[in-house]
Formats: C-alpha cells, structure tokens, sequence
C-alpha cells in the first residue's frame, strides 16, 4: 500500500507491517519483547537468584511474528495432566488458540501514532499467569465489558486490519479475520481448557490482557483452604498462609483478593500494602 509523501509516494506503515520484509529497520520498537520470569512479580528472584529465564525479541512483519512467538510460549510453557474418561491427557498450560488471539489483537490494535512507536508489544510469562501488554487503550465503543460480546469491534488500524485479513501465512490460513470473534475464540479456548476467565484492563494508554494458569477447580479449592485456615488458626498474614498451604504469596494475594470481593475474609488493616496487614473470616450472623 502507497500513501503520498510530499513529491513521492512511499510504502505505508499498515503495508510495511503487514507485508514488509523487515520494518524494524525503520521502526525499531514495532517487535515483540518476551520475557519469562521464574515467580509471580517482575524483579521477584528465582531459587538461583536469576531474574528471568528466558529473554527474546521477535522482529519481521506482523504475519512473520506468530511463529516464533508462539514457539518461544512453548518452549516455555508446562503441561498439565487431566484425566479423561479411562485415560490421562496431558495439556498445555495455556491454550493455543487463546494465545495467538492476545497476540495478534495486541500486534494489530496497538497504537501506532508517532507517541505509541516507541512501545514494543510486551509478552510476560509468570509463574502463575500470561500477560499481554500493548501500547493505546481500546478504541471507539468497544468497552471491557463487552470485549468477547455480540461480535462488537473498532479498527484503530483499520487499514492494517483490512490487509491482515487479506494475508495468508505460509500459504494458509489469513492472521486475523476482523469480525470481532477473536476475543470470543480466547475465551472459549480458556472455557474448554479448565481455566479462568481472561482479565482486561483498560489504561487508556495502555491495554493488557492477563492469562491464568490455574485451573478454575483449584481456584474453588484454594479458597475453601485459606478459609479453612482462618477458621482453625485465626488471622493470618499472606506469609502465614503461603507457608501453610505451600503456595507463593502472589498467588495467595490472588485468592484473598477473591475472596474479598465476595465478602467473606477482610483485611486487618486499612491499608493493604501495610507490612502488618493480616486476614480473618468474616462471622455470619
């Protein structure tokens, strides 16, 4: 695709993206960065002291991102094992279709404007969860609320999603169909594979969809344990309990921030960041 620029007609940004070779040469941010932390938080050491495990930049053309994205995901991914009938099955840890739905909206709805041209798409494996960050929140009347919902969608690229939904890779299936299902297909994936719902958060500036890796079961689970320790032991501090049960902290702050919102454990301090903060149960009268 040619714009005009000044007595020249030059390739578009959309056009280069999508069908160029190597548009990092003019854009250098426009990639993929991949890390892999060993715990729950950035800056949280590993058992070695290592502050992440794997480290990656993808670069090419949108369409020439995937691949290798996904293949880094999983390299690093775990499995997990379910039974199935008479018969074990061994699952990834994130499903592949949810995967490659959080990368390719984030490559193609990410900001673009000379203020967003810094950013790189942002690729973040926990030991808990996946996230996915990009740079411009969502656009026109698409809400939190109803991403995944009645096929609603607003192009902030619309010429770049109008070529994407032209571009076969390798020959094959086109990156995006540009209905507004990819959101839905997410959570499906995540639905048939045991796990929670994806969370979208909204920054105006910035987007970003996070991933679980704990099966929904679990998470039930998890929260009758830590309330069933409050029930034996008292109030509790977030340490306490991840001793206890043999969980991160990250992970028990996960499962506390649940149960807080349904009402049933409260803070002993107003302040949640306080270093005395501790937990108990919430008598029903």
């Amino acid at each position: 695709m040619l714009v005009r620029l000044q007595n020249r007609y030059v390739c578009s940004l959309a056009g280069l993206l999508a069908l160029g070779k190597y548009p990092q040469q003019f854009f250098p941010a426009l990639g993929i960065t991949f890390v892999v932390y060993p715990g729950t938080a950035v800056g949280e050491p590993g058992a070695r002291q290592e502050r992440f495990l794997d480290n990656e930049r993808i670069d090419g053309a949108i369409p020439d991102m995937l691949a290798p994205t996904l293949r880094i995901l999983r390299r690093n991914m775990r499995t997990r094992s379910v039974v199935q009938g008479l018969y074990r099955a061994d699952l990834e840890e994130y499903p592949i279709t949810a995967l490659r739905e959080a990368i390719v909206n984030a490559l193609a709805h990410r900001d673009l404007s000379a203020w967003g041209q810094g950013t790189p798409v942002q690729v973040q494996l926990f030991s808990d969860r996946l996230a996915v960050h990009n740079p411009g929140g969502l656009y026109g009347p698409v809400t939190v609320e109803s991403l995944g919902r009645d096929g609603i969608s607003a192009s902030r690229n619309l010429l770049l999603l109008q070529i994407l939904e032209d571009t076969p890779v390798r020959g094959r299936n086109v990156v995006c169909e540009n209905r507004g299902s990819g959101v839905g297909a997410m959570l499906q994936a995540l639905r048939a594979a045991g796990l929670p719902a994806a969370e979208f958060e909204d920054k105006i500036a910035t987007f970003r969809v996070t991933l679980f890796n704990t099966p929904t079961q679990r998470k039930r689970d998890r929260g009758g344990d830590i309330m069933s320790l409050l029930q034996e032991h008292g109030d509790l501090s977030t340490i306490e309990i991840a001793g206890r049960l043999n969980i991160s902290g990250g992970a028990v702050r996960k499962w506390l921030a649940v149960l807080r919102r349904e009402g049933t454990v409260t803070p002993t301090e107003e302040k949640v960041s306080s270093k005395n903060i501790r937990y108990r149960l919430i008598r029903r009268r």
